[in-house]
């Protein structure tokens, strides 16, 4: 699964007005509150799970960042939206709503650079348009690059599907500076390239140091790519032991999680 090191939302502050001489403060225009108060909502939906309702208070978002001209809003609101269609399974519904930002000069740079990563990452089972995708990205996330870690492990993860594992593993970043969900990406594409090279010694300790990482995050699906990846290892290695705890761990996840990597379990 490709852990999109999803970004964080820039949620605008209610705007305050104060007057001179300590007069009560007066609220902003109606609109531009409610298009806060839905932004904020959503973000707050999708932190715990709730993610159906997180994509109606997005679009909600939108339509009024919309109304007002706020393209800078309407940015975050579609990425926003993407962000938990793709975690509702509709991955076509998320690429419509990011398909024009990348191109529109309406939107800043940096939301344009995170639309055509989120591209990217919805169409990794395709991997030159992935690399599409990524390359503009990569054009549009001038410095200081908000994304440029993500950047690097996607190019690092189509790096492995296009069959060079020897540039995965340097361009794979786990560098201190990077969040815990890259670094634990970085470790597992380290880990499926060290193997792919023959070195299953090196490639099992940095496979462990991403369990370590996503066991902190405590996320399913992070974890079942990890334990199948795990089983792989240990049976080119030749430890059956390995690979039979893997498999428990892994069943264990399975059996109450639907993720992508149980499906093909």
């Amino acid at each position: 699964m490709i852990r999109a090191a999803v970004s964080t939302l820039l949620l605008g502050s209610l705007v305050i007005l104060s007057a001179c001489g300590g007069a009560p403060t007066q609220p902003g225009p109606v609109l531009a509150q409610k298009a806060d108060a839905a932004a904020l909502a959503a973000n707050r939906a999708a932190q715990v799970g709730n993610d159906e309702e997180a994509a109606d208070l997005w679009q909600s978002a939108l339509d009024l960042r919309r109304a007002i001209d706020d393209w800078t809003g309407v940015g975050e609101a579609r990425l926003g939206l993407a962000q938990v269609l793709v975690r509702l399974q509709r991955p076509a519904d998320a690429a419509r709503a990011l398909a024009e930002m990348p191109a529109d000069g309406l939107y800043p740079a940096g939301q344009r650079a995170r639309a055509a990563y989120q591209l990217a990452v919805i169409a990794v089972a395709d991997v030159p348009t992935a690399r599409r995708w990524l390359v503009q990205a990569q054009a549009l996330c001038v410095s200081p690059c908000a994304i440029a870690v993500p950047l690097r492990n996607l190019d690092a993860r189509l790096a492995l599907a296009e069959g060079d594992p020897a540039a995965a593993l340097v361009r794979a970043d786990a560098s201190a500076d990077a969040s815990p969900v890259e670094r634990a990406h970085a470790e597992r594409i380290r880990a499926e390239a060290l193997g792919a090279l023959g070195r299953n010694a090196e490639a099992l300790s940095a496979l462990q140091a991403a369990i370590v990482l996503d066991r902190q995050l405590a996320e399913p699906a992070y974890l079942a790519d990890d334990f199948s990846l795990l089983r792989r290892l240990a049976l080119a290695a030749g430890d059956e032991g390995l690979s039979a705890q893997a498999a428990r761990r892994l069943d264990g996840i399975c059996a109450v999680a639907a993720v992508p990597a149980c499906r093909s379990h």
